[in-house]
């Protein structure tokens, strides 16, 4: 009687232990599984050639066509910012963006000048270069607004390359210390052009009164 209760207990006891490991082995296929099929894509550093000029972003970017009158026009995005580029000559500048809420640098990217500006609060503004001198007496501009993730977007910046462009050797740093604004010179102008149009009659009716 002792026997078959300790051979029953046995029994039990290695049933247990077999069937354990198989629950064990099953709950870790499943979870390998899951990281072989369900894992989220590698991000790499891919280029984006659009012949005329290139440039280098994640390669959860991708190329949206768009259609231009006078110019050459397309746009990036990956879903959550967007940048859009405008390659002509008639292209536009950074007149409009008002200096108390944006930055501006002006550095040499891969041997030729630019302007890239951001905003002073993060992702509230424009971020953005210009190149006034980019290939064949065009401009190029590529602004983003609202960026969610300026830094992305600035560092793509530094591998834009046209045709003619020198490689930088030297890593390129954007240094927005607020000692350089290309409006002001404009700003300045329009001024002086304010001030040139008061009618004369108006200047001198005091000055008059005064003589008489």
């Amino acid at each position: 009687m002792e026997s078959r209760i300790l051979d029953s207990t046995i029994y039990e006891y290695f049933e247990i232990e077999k069937k354990t490991p198989m629950k064990s082995i099953s709950a870790s296929l499943l979870i390998l599984l899951f990281f072989t099929y369900c894992k989220p894509e590698e991000v790499k550093i891919i280029e984006f050639d659009f012949k005329v000029f290139k440039l280098e972003l994640p390669n959860t970017w991708r190329k949206i066509k768009r259609n231009g009158i006078d110019s050459f026009v397309g746009e990036l995005t990956d879903g959550n910012d967007s940048i859009y580029f405008d390659y002509g000559r008639y292209s536009s500048d950074f007149k409009h963006e008002d200096d108390l809420t944006q930055l501006f640098s002006k550095e040499k990217v891969n041997g030729k000048k630019a302007i890239i500006t951001k905003p002073t609060n993060y992702g509230k503004g424009l971020v953005g270069i210009l190149f006034k001198k980019a290939n064949h007496k065009n401009k190029f501009v590529l602004p983003g607004r609202n960026l969610k993730n300026e830094e992305i977007v600035l560092e793509a910046f530094k591998t834009i390359v046209f045709e003619d462009s020198e490689k930088d050797t030297i890593p390129i740093k954007f240094n927005f210390n607020g000692d350089f604004n290309p409006n002001i010179g404009r700003n300045y102008s329009c001024k002086i052009a304010q001030v040139a149009i008061i009618p004369l009659n108006m200047v001198l009716v005091p000055v008059s009164k005064v003589w008489i």
